[in-house]
């Protein structure tokens, strides 16, 4: 296998985010804490998936990803540390353990996202731009926003799912979006 995976429990995110050359194509999932019933404005604004800002304030999500096609981050702030793993085609940012990698061999496969694009006739009512590209599900109470154009009327994610020799999975990274119009 060619992918490499770390882990470290760390004080801050920035040098490693900083240490991965990640592409323009690079996504970033970032969440507020999850133990607890969100208010209003968590539910508004505790969730981000959009594509990658390098000056992003990390530090102050408790959860994350931030992935591409050749390399996940995740993490997950656990008392006063960040626990994060690494998983990609590069050697691990500094300050990272190497962990055993038992993948003998990988599939890739995509999934369905939550929710349909929202209908042009619809987005004044619910307060949307026209040219926004979101998305609706009437399963889950909220307005779904994913970083793809607006021609996408469906999106998967991508993601890569390793098995080791006795052909169970071990881990699955994600990989990138697939827009289906």
């Amino acid at each position: 296998m060619n992918e490499t995976l770390a882990f470290g429990f760390l004080s801050s995110l920035a040098s490693v985010i900083k240490a991965v050359s990640w592409s323009d194509k690079t996504v970033m999932w970032l969440e507020t804490a999850l133990d607890h019933f969100l208010s209003d404005d968590e539910r508004e604004h505790g969730l981000r998936f959009e594509l990658y800002q390098a000056d992003q304030p990390f530090e102050h999500w408790p959860h994350g990803r931030i992935f591409d096609e050749t390399a996940e981050l995740k993490w997950e702030k656990e008392g006063g540390q960040f626990h994060v793993v690494y998983c990609g085609s590069f050697a691990p940012p500094a300050g990272m353990q190497p962990a055993v990698n038992e993948a003998i061999k990988h599939e890739d496969s995509s999934y369905y996202l939550w929710g349909s694009r929202i209908k042009n006739e619809d987005r004044a009512d619910l307060g949307l731009q026209s040219d926004e590209a979101v998305f609706a599900e009437l399963k889950i109470p909220r307005i779904l926003r994913y970083p793809v154009s607006t021609k996408a009327e469906r999106v998967k994610l991508k993601v890569r799912e390793f098995y080791n020799a006795e052909g169970a999975l071990i881990f699955t990274r994600f990989v990138g979006l697939e827009e289906e119009s």
